[in-house]
């Protein structure tokens, strides 16, 4: 098993070193876009406050497919306009905040053929991305497309 290294380009924001998300909390972007921004509720609940099933009873395997395809379907109709790319390493995270559907990677050993031309973002994207970050307290600087490693 060795380290992986991969190439990236997206279209987004480089975040510094130790910046501050207000997801950093929960932990998980797309939790806290879900719970707290969107104040997402599931139509049933299967965990308890601890994360575990409600009175350690296993629901279905329909059950379980309700619940998620549920949350899938409110997560299709009110995507995160973010997406985080880690820049540095597993251990030692930095993030870029990029337009979602701008990234393209390479892993080691599997280099990607693409067409330059072909990388583009609409004005809207741009926008959505900016309006994310102003919306949310994220001080940022400018955007623009990056190319940038990753050492998982």
């Amino acid at each position: 098993m060795g380290t992986s290294t991969n190439g990236e380009i997206c279209y987004g924001i480089i975040c510094d070193e130790g910046a501050e998300f207000p997801w950093d909390e929960r932990g998980e972007i797309e939790e806290w876009w879900l719970l707290d921004v969107l104040k997402y509720k599931s139509p049933f609940e299967l965990y308890d406050h601890k994360g575990q099933y409600i009175n350690g009873v296993v629901p279905s395997k329909d059950k379980l497919s309700e619940y998620y395809d549920h949350r899938h379907s409110f997560l299709k109709a009110n995507p995160l306009p973010v997406e985080l790319v880690n820049y540095c390493s597993l251990d030692y995270p930095i993030y870029i905040l990029a337009v979602p559907g701008s990234i393209k990677r390479a892993s080691r050993g599997y280099p990607i053929v693409f067409d330059p031309a072909k990388l583009t973002v609409s004005f809207d994207q741009v926008q959505a991305l900016l309006d994310f970050c102003e919306d949310h307290g994220i001080e940022v600087g400018e955007a623009g497309w990056v190319l940038s490693s990753y050492w998982g």
